[in-house]
């Protein structure tokens, strides 16, 4: 025998004959002799909210970092997050916020009409682009947008675009991005 962690997520309540004989349910085997007899009634129930900490269990257990989260796509309560540049930064003073702010409106705009599409846009603008990232990642979030350096400067607009679930980056221009939404966002 093994010891196992578990968590229970349903379970089943038997009620006898309480409901059956109160609403005159009865069966019989078919045979002359023997009389009819209430049914013995159970029920199964499912928490759901049971059913998510499950799922939020297994998820950090199966995820390579502790502090993060990796849900599957239609169950991630944002599965797009925005993060703009810090308040005061050399970024956002050479226009990448006023980016990151146009990109949320081309985002909606683009995907706005799709089922589930959820964009978390992170104005805390106080704290560092890294602390907003970790809290993405704890989120969940399968797509997180950074709009830092590469969105400004002489050449095409960038941004570091964060694919948790394949724990990946890659930087990209508004085209390549919304090419990449469009095959790994939009539901299937």
């Amino acid at each position: 025998m093994s010891k196992l962690k578990t968590i229970e997520i349903g379970h089943t309540f038997l009620l006898g004959t309480k409901y059956s004989s109160a609403l005159n349910a009865f069966f019989s085997s078919g045979l002359k002799f023997e009389k009819s007899a209430p049914f013995y009634m159970a029920c199964f129930g499912i928490g759901v909210s049971r059913l998510l900490a499950a799922g939020v269990d297994f998820m950090i257990e199966k995820s390579s970092q502790q502090k993060e989260l990796r849900w599957p796509r239609n169950l991630a309560p944002y599965n797009l997050c925005l993060i703009p540049p810090k308040r005061g930064s050399r970024e956002e003073t050479a226009g990448a916020g006023d980016f990151a702010q146009a990109l949320v409106e081309n985002l909606y705009g683009e995907f706005g009409d799709v089922a589930n599409f959820n964009l978390l846009y992170d104005d805390r603008n106080d704290l560092t682009v890294g602390r907003r990232l970790n809290d993405a990642k704890c989120l969940g979030c399968p797509f997180i947008i950074v709009a830092n350096k590469t969105c400004v400067g002489p050449d095409i607009p960038k941004v570091e675009l964060f694919s948790l679930n394949q724990n990946s980056s890659i930087v990209v221009s508004h085209a390549e991005l919304f090419g990449y939404l469009r095959e790994n966002l939009v539901p299937v």
